[in-house]
């Protein structure tokens, strides 16, 4: 999912560099702000990667059903990303 923010910046001409934080803040300002894409898909990509966090460097472990869920949102998006890289 991390890796079509910065494939859609690019499409645009915007740079695609930075941290996981800063690639994700300037894809919700140029995609889910101007109304291109919905904010829930801002909104799935910051919750991806605060579970990146988690499951990194904390001690918990999502469940099986969070886990599904978050694979339905993920799908969307990267199909949301595709929509826009076709276009």
């Amino acid at each position: 999912m991390f890796h079509t923010a910065p494939a859609a910046l690019l499409s645009i001409g915007e740079p695609a560099y930075g941290t996981h934080a800063s690639i994700i803040a300037q894809f919700g300002l140029h995609f889910c702000k101007n109304g291109t894409l919905p904010t829930e898909l801002g909104r799935a990509i910051n919750e991806a990667q605060e579970l990146r966090v988690e499951g990194d460097y904390g001690s918990g472990t999502p469940d099986q059903t969070e886990v599904a869920a978050f694979v339905a949102k993920a799908e969307r998006f990267v199909a949301a990303v595709k929509g826009i890289l076709s276009a």
